[in-house]
């Protein structure tokens, strides 16, 4: 997905001069708390705090991830104000679910647990 640099990658605004589109790209095998920004338009990536807990097997929709095989499964999480915070508690487990945005907010589908 991708996501306004005016609040995230403030380093990568100073040295390009101007505000861009990112795409954030969260966890996973081997970088499992690690969040990264990269910026198509300029080549440059940067990085944003650490997640409280690992994360793979997960989704990642504005800013929320939710579920995933590591960390907490029942949990989403949302970056705001510079760092990650539980914002939804889940019903079940997720871990290799699919998830999307709609004008209700967010639809989690199916997984590994459900």
């Amino acid at each position: 997905f991708r996501i306004s640099l005016a609040l995230l990658c403030l380093a990568v605004k100073s040295v390009h001069g101007s505000q861009g589109k990112g795409i954030a790209v969260s966890g996973g095998y081997g970088a499992s708390t690690s969040v990264e920004v990269y910026v198509p338009s300029t080549g440059q990536s940067c990085s944003l705090p650490p997640l409280p807990e690992e994360r793979y097997d997960h989704t990642m929709d504005n800013l929320y991830i939710c579920g995933g095989a590591a960390g907490n499964p029942t949990n989403c999480l949302h970056f705001s104000s510079g760092q990650w915070t539980t914002s939804y508690t889940l019903v079940e487990e997720r871990s290799g679910h699919t998830s999307w945005w709609t004008d209700q907010g967010l639809v989690l589908m199916g997984g590994v647990y459900s």
